[in-house]
């Protein structure tokens, strides 16, 4: 559009400006809403969920940083994940209510197993993808209180770790929509910012009603909450990742259902591993 500028009327410059700047718009629009899911998917989701079986945490928090070059799959950025999951993504908040833990109580979660999943990811990071998650065959879960949620049928625990220095090369690739390799000392500032959102002082992710915050809120360094995508897509993105793959429940049906209900294969692969 700007190499063809030469050739139009003078009195048409302005459309063609005009033209220009509603498709930047729409080109970088679209990289922050994915950049936002992104970021909710992976950190946020963890740290604004409200039940006790949902959790992100440093798994060596004390661990030395690292230079850039060396910094991918250290220590020093390794993160591990827990939240709940179910064959259609709906999991229940505090049902049952907590006990004393009995003595003894059990790992949390009981036993896991580790599975892949094929998944469809954006076409900035390759389109498709494999990702790893380990299931444990109950969701009972006991607090460092030493409170007690006791299984939930259906439901179950899903324990993922990550790294935060590959995890920034992926949300800076959806943000700017290509594959771009960025330097490591740009990955390393990412990861360091992801990392203070988690070990940091812990934040208000939303108003006192449990809204959004409002734009004027938002300015100023440690605002994450810019971060966030809109709550209907908060409400569609918590399902997804709630959601069993079809990997995960054919493991389930494997190893004899592990006492739960796992919803119909085919349904599953009909609806697809989103």
């Amino acid at each position: 559009m700007l190499r063809g500028k030469g050739v139009v009327r003078s009195s048409q410059l302005d459309t063609v400006d005009e033209a220009f700047l509603s498709i930047l718009r729409t080109v970088f629009n679209d990289g922050r809403a994915a950049a936002r899911a992104c970021f909710y998917r992976f950190i946020a989701y963890y740290l604004m969920n409200v039940s006790p079986k949902v959790y992100i945490r440093m798994v060596n928090p004390t661990a030395a940083v690292l230079d850039a070059a060396e910094a991918e799959g250290s220590d020093y950025f390794a993160v591990e994940t827990c939240h709940v999951a179910s064959a259609n993504g709906v999991v229940s908040s505090f049902s049952p209510p907590p006990f004393p833990a009995p003595a003894p109580s059990g790992p949390s979660g009981g036993v896991f197993t580790t599975v892949r999943s094929a998944v469809s990811g954006p076409a900035e990071t390759g389109g498709s993808s494999t990702f790893e998650r380990a299931i444990g065959t109950d969701s009972s879960y006991t607090t460092i209180a030493g409170l007690y949620y006791p299984h939930v049928g259906g439901e179950h625990l899903a324990k993922r770790t990550l790294c935060l220095f590959t995890l920034t090369r992926v949300f800076l690739q959806v943000l700017c929509m290509c594959n771009y390799q960025f330097p490591d000392k740009v990955l390393m500032a990412g990861a360091k910012s992801l990392r203070k959102i988690i070990t940091g002082a812990p934040i208000a992710w939303t108003s006192a009603d449990g809204m959004d915050f409002d734009h004027t809120m938002v300015l100023g360094p440690c605002k994450w909450w810019l971060l966030l995508p809109r709550l209907t897509t908060r409400n569609n993105l918590d399902k997804k990742l709630q959601t069993l793959t079809a990997e995960e429940q054919r493991t389930l049906v494997a190893n004899n259902g592990l006492g739960v209900a796992v919803a119909p294969l085919g349904d599953v692969e009909e609806a697809g591993d989103d």
